[in-house]
């Protein structure tokens, strides 16, 4: 859908999508969603820095945490770990209820999420017509399926019930083999969280100048003004006084800010949340299902609107159904879960 969105507004961008669907409003609405999805990816990654950094910091200094403190971190004891796991009792094909289904669902959802991505590449086909697009997406698809299968298989057939949303959790903080994972892990995690911050920071300055941008219209009465920027060129009044001085000082404020409001946030979030996967359950039935499902469908119906019903408006339309009741559904279910 999102595609068939971009080649009939000759748009390559998801932002530039929606503004093309709604206007302004349909710009500013987008970005804030996906601003949303980066602070939560960010707050995922500050967990897993949590979860796998304290797990480096024991076995270096070698301390012994009694049982309530290693739940609290998030570890199984050394004892439980050195469990057979072949003397557990068989597989578990069924969910206990459907709330660990919809618990579940919307990582899973989220594992696949590459909605915001596919347009460059679409952009960039030397002759990107429908067949080419559904090989790549089919083709990348089979290979992450068939490499999280693996990966989910061998992580339960390791702790089958007892396995973590940290598969690096179900081992002692003392296994040799494993803190060599758990560094390469670790030193990942805090380069990517500096990835994520960055354009994260970036989205609240498009929505800060958006927002600001409509606010100054409305006061100024339709009247024009010289236009806001954050590119720090240099900008004058109307009478000519130089202000770059003052813009580069507000610039740095706004920056060092916001970042450090973002990390605070997220920071805060990371060491109030028992596990990474209540983060991920929240996002991904909130923000993940609505740039999956809900804004593509919602788009699509908005630029097809004029064209005659046909299956693949009533699709989406299905589509956007189905989504909106997920989203209420599902995120009402995980944030109960987290406050328990």
């Amino acid at each position: 859908m999102l595609c068939s969105c971009a080649r009939r507004t000759g748009q390559i961008t998801y932002v530039e999508v929606g503004q093309a669907a709604f206007g302004e409003p349909g710009a500013i609405v987008t970005t804030s969603v996906l601003m949303a999805m980066t602070i939560f990816v960010t707050i995922a990654y500050m967990v897993l820095v949590r979860d796998i950094w304290s797990g480096i910091v024991e076995s270096v200094i070698g301390e012994t945490l009694d049982s309530d403190q290693s739940n609290h971190i998030g570890y199984r004891s050394v004892e439980a770990n050195q469990e057979d796991p072949t003397a557990k009792l068989g597989l578990k094909l069924n969910a206990d209820s459907w709330g660990d289904i919809m618990e579940a669902f919307p990582i899973f959802c989220l594992s696949f999420q590459c909605h915001f991505n596919i347009l460059s590449v679409h952009s960039h086909f030397v002759n990107p017509t429908r067949e080419r697009l559904k090989g790549l997406l089919h083709g990348t698809m089979g290979l992450t399926s068939g490499l999280y299968i693996v990966l989910a298989l061998c992580g339960y057939l390791y702790a089958y019930e007892g396995t973590k949303d940290d598969i690096l959790l179900n081992f002692a903080p003392s296994d040799r083999v494993m803190i060599v994972g758990r560094l390469g892990m670790g030193l990942t995690m805090l380069v990517a969280i500096t990835i994520l911050v960055l354009p994260c920071r970036d989205i609240v300055f498009l929505v800060m100048d958006s927002v600001a941008e409509k606010l100054q219209e409305w006061c100024a009465g339709g009247k024009e003004y010289l236009p806001v920027d954050g590119t720090g060129e240099v900008l004058t009044t109307p009478g000519g006084t130089m202000v770059t001085k003052t813009r580069a000082f507000f610039l740095a404020v706004r920056h060092v800010g916001t970042t450090v409001a973002i990390m605070g946030f997220s920071l805060f979030c990371a060491l109030s949340v028992p596990g990474v996967g209540v983060v991920w359950s929240i996002c991904g039935s909130s923000v993940g299902f609505m740039i999956c499902y809900l804004l593509p469908g919602v788009f699509y119906l908005k630029i097809r609107w004029h064209k005659q019903f046909n299956i693949r408006k009533a699709g989406a339309f299905l589509v956007v159904v189905v989504s909106s009741l997920a989203i209420v559904i599902c995120t009402r279910h995980a944030v109960l879960q987290a406050m328990q």
